[in-house]
């Protein structure tokens, strides 16, 4: 699962900082009534969301990976290089037998 994905090694974009994403987003539906205006689909891709933003980041940031060229800035041509990571890794972990998305 999405666990299992982010790299407890990591002492920011961990786990826990995925849920704490998380936890801060029902925040806003629920007290700052965002659920109010939203579809239960739109709900549903805010929270999957939140949980998969950073789903198995290396550590080092956007620049870091353009500047010395590493295979994540050749894979997305240096645009957006871990944003588009993070989103790829988060459609294949829902593609997965299991996955129940």
């Amino acid at each position: 699962g999405v666990r299992k994905n982010y790299n407890q090694e990591n002492p920011y974009h961990n786990f826990r900082h995925a849920f704490d994403v998380c936890q801060a987003s029902y925040v806003f539906l629920t007290k700052g009534k965002a659920m109010e205006f939203m579809t239960h689909m739109e709900i549903f891709c805010l929270m999957v969301g939140a949980l998969g933003h950073d789903l198995a980041h290396p550590g080092l940031n956007n620049t870091f990976h353009i500047c010395t060229g590493s295979q994540l800035a050749i894979r997305y041509n240096d645009r957006s290089v871990l944003e588009n990571f993070h989103a790829s890794r988060l459609y294949e972990l829902a593609r997965t037998d299991g996955s129940d998305i």
